[in-house]
């Protein structure tokens, strides 16, 4: 074999080397992108806890939430505007749960256990289901998300 050759075989095993390299490192910026966005989604509802926790744990909000609410609407009492807020609470769990399993970050059991959840509440709670309804039609982006299609047919 002459220099010749083994340049050309030297240049062949770089020109290998430099595109699994560049595959090698798309795929890690893919995935720092994925759980960049995961983590955004879960900084946003962990505030959107946090203000629905106030709400929830103090009667002078949900008092003074009452007495604000929408004229149009029939006035909920007090125990209204604080089960739209725990409805709130979870709806934003679900859809995280949900936006999660569709990233990957989820596996499908997994996020089974949250659809199960959901079930559950479902059963537990059938009044609270008017509150999610209410939060699917104000926000039609959710309502074909998997985690919901127990409730589809009520939409």
């Amino acid at each position: 074999m002459d220099w010749n050759a083994v340049g050309a075989l030297g240049e062949i095993v770089g020109a290998i080397a430099v595109i699994g390299t560049l595959i090698y490192l798309a795929r890690q910026i893919r995935q720092a992108s994925i759980n960049s966005r995961a983590s955004q989604i879960s900084m946003l509802n962990h505030s959107y806890a946090a203000i629905t926790d106030l709400v929830v744990g103090s009667p002078h909000v949900i008092s003074a939430l009452k007495s604000i609410e929408n004229p149009e609407r029939a006035s909920p009492d007090e125990d209204g505007v604080l089960l739209r807020h725990l409805m709130y609470k979870w709806f934003n769990a679900w859809i995280g749960a949900q936006m999660a399993f569709e990233n990957g970050q989820l596996s499908e059991a997994e996020f089974e256990i949250y659809k199960d959840d959901f079930r559950n509440i479902q059963n537990l709670y059938p009044e609270l289901m008017i509150y999610l309804i209410e939060e699917l039609r104000r926000y039609p982006a959710a309502k074909d998300f998997e985690i919901f299609a127990p409730i589809a047919e009520r939409l």
